[in-house]
């Protein structure tokens, strides 16, 4: 190749100048004839030999002091065949620093593309397009390596991902593109994050959809996660980078599937999912499903605390992961202590109270086993010993994931660690209770925006990770009587209804009556009433009674409910004459 002076492109002037977005005036100005004195050396720091830079013409300067330490490279770009400039790379600073990058003489996306001098003029089979010059160089010299006879074509965008359209889409680039058969992208398969996004930063995977606009026959390469060609040659090995070059696949947008992806999974045969404590809940919903988030919404003090100890209960007692050791569930709830929460999962496993101190055995003086209140207890069957708690307490041990936070929490931060919770410590189920405190102390309307974002993006992670997730929700306040006095509980009552019921797959009401002039029986019943169901469409109100002498919601007993006269179950004995109703 020869890097050739521009004839008159700069009126006749031999000294280019650093582009006017980068100039500083600190720096002194060098000359293309300058620039080309320099030598072509290897790039260690990148893996790239001696010939490959002479290959593209990359140029570097070297730390007068020593004659050996880089101190810049400088990466030529040509307008139709003829030099115009380079683009330097100050090693001295770094890439977060201004003037890192600085153009001498004239360097846009108005440019060839990088390496487009060093193609073969008549075109060919396959061209590879990189988002930098070190990828190009390392991918030319990657494919140059395995067949030593052929002249692999290997360019790279001028000036970045945000402007990759810009460049291929000049004239020159899509008159050279069309020399080739087969155009393939290998840009980094990295993602810009949200904020990035709202800035209008475009990162790899960005880049290549805008790229799929302009080129619909484009083939990708594919590359790790976060990881760009350099860094892929390096971590795999250039015989396995070879191979991911020269076999690309077709590129789809994103949210599109090809059928052979999802045959396998289309063909089998539903499964049920995980059953809940409450059977008649199982029948209906067809059990727990990985991926899918459940919505729980109820009065204050209607019992959502019991829902999230007595699941909790059942998951760890008969549910093993995939190690064969007993399933462990994360809680995240923001309005209890880790210590009271793990005093009340160890009681559901004792069907005992443990948060009730009436509950506990005393020994009198004379022996006798008495309650705190001093009267001798008969019927010792739900009462419990300092020693039977603390058994209790270590038997759940850390089958139980919790996080301390009480009172509030922000989304960014609840995220992290639900990750952690079901990549290190295998969690299928992540309990939230309640979601409200995610936006404590927001506006009206910026609460609503959060929960929207909150929900969004739980979806797709349990999606993504493999989770089932429950969140409790508070509710709107109702016309006329209160929620905890009997009144019925609709979708839209939920604080961010309009984005759970986009989201989620189930939207369930806790309904009841805590009226103190109600009998016992009916102060302590609740319904699971099932509002939205987005997997089957189903509704139902199933019956579930608060044992208050051990502490669990449980489906009643056929018949239970119907008796006017017995009010506790420890109490119950069935009737015969009592008509069928469930």
């Amino acid at each position: 190749m020869s890097d050739k002076q521009p004839a008159g492109y700069y009126g006749n002037k031999k000294t280019g100048s650093e582009s006017k977005m980068s100039y500083n005036p600190k720096h002194q100005k060098e000359t293309l004839e300058e620039i080309l004195a320099y030598p072509t050396l290897a790039i260690e720091a990148r893996g790239i030999s001696a010939k490959t830079s002479e290959k593209f013409g990359v140029r570097t300067a070297v730390d007068p002091k020593d004659g050996i330490t880089p101190i810049a490279h400088y990466f030529p770009y040509y307008l139709d065949g003829d030099l115009v400039g380079y683009k330097k790379r100050d090693l001295t600073l770094s890439k977060q620093q201004d003037y890192h990058f600085t153009s001498i003489g004239y360097q846009s996306v108005k440019c060839d593309m990088f390496g487009t001098d060093a193609l073969n003029k008549t075109g060919g089979k396959k061209i590879w397009i990189c988002e930098g010059e070190f990828d190009c160089m390392i991918a030319w010299q990657t494919l140059k390596n395995k067949y030593p006879q052929g002249n692999p074509n290997v360019v790279s965008i001028s000036n970045g991902t945000g402007g990759a359209v810009l460049n291929i889409g000049q004239k020159s680039n899509m008159k050279t593109l069309k020399k080739f058969q087969e155009i393939i992208l290998c840009f980094d398969n990295d993602r810009a994050t949200a904020d990035e996004k709202n800035k209008g930063i475009k990162k790899g995977v960005e880049a290549t959809a805008d790229v799929y606009g302009l080129l619909p026959d484009i083939k990708v390469v594919s590359l790790p996660e976060d990881k760009d060609p350099c860094e892929t040659c390096k971590d795999i090995g250039e015989e396995q980078f070879y191979w991911s070059l020269m076999k690309p696949i077709q590129y789809t947008p994103e949210g599109f599937v090809k059928y052979e992806d999802i045959r396998e999974k289309a063909i089998e045969l539903p499964k049920l999912g995980k059953p809940w404590p409450w059977p008649s809940l199982t029948k209906k919903t067809l059990g727990r499903r990985l991926g899918e988030g459940i919505y729980f919404g109820g009065g204050v003090k209607m019992g959502k605390s019991v829902i999230v100890d007595t699941l909790s209960e059942h998951v760890i007692t008969t549910e093993k992961n995939k190690f064969g050791a007993p399933q462990k569930i994360a809680l995240f709830k923001f309005e209890e202590q880790p210590d009271e929460t793990i005093k009340k999962v160890a009681g559901k496993f004792y069907k005992k109270d443990f948060s009730n101190p009436e509950k506990i055995i005393f020994i009198s003086p004379e022996g006798l086993e008495i309650d705190i209140w001093g009267d001798e207890i008969k019927d010792r069957e739900n009462y419990y010993t300092h020693e039977e708690l603390t058994n209790a307490v270590d038997s759940v041990g850390d089958s139980v994931i919790m996080y301390n936070n009480y009172g509030r929490c922000n989304w960014d931060e609840l995220k992290g660690a639900i990750r952690h919770a079901v990549l290190v410590e295998h969690v299928e189920d992540i309990v939230i209770d309640p979601i409200t405190r995610l936006t404590a102390g927001m506006t009206p309307s910026d609460a609503n925006t959060e929960l929207e974002r909150f929900a969004d993006e739980i979806s797709k992670m349990s999606q993504d990770l493999g989770f089932t997730y429950y969140c409790f929700c508070h509710l709107k306040a109702p016309e006329g009587k209160p929620h905890e006095l009997g009144a019925k509980v609709f979708s839209s009552q939920f604080r961010g209804s309009r984005a759970m019921m986009q989201a989620c797959f189930y939207m369930i009401g806790l309904e009841g009556n805590k009226d103190p002039e109600q009998p016992e029986k009916v102060q302590n019943t609740r319904h699971l009433v099932i509002l939205d169901d987005r997997k089957f469409g189903r509704t139902a109100r199933i019956p579930v009674f608060y044992d208050v002498d051990t502490g669990v919601f449980a489906e009643p007993p056929e018949g239970f409910l119907e008796d006017e006269v017995c009010q506790r179950l420890s109490n119950w004995v069935p009737r015969t004459n009592i008509s069928k109703t469930f």
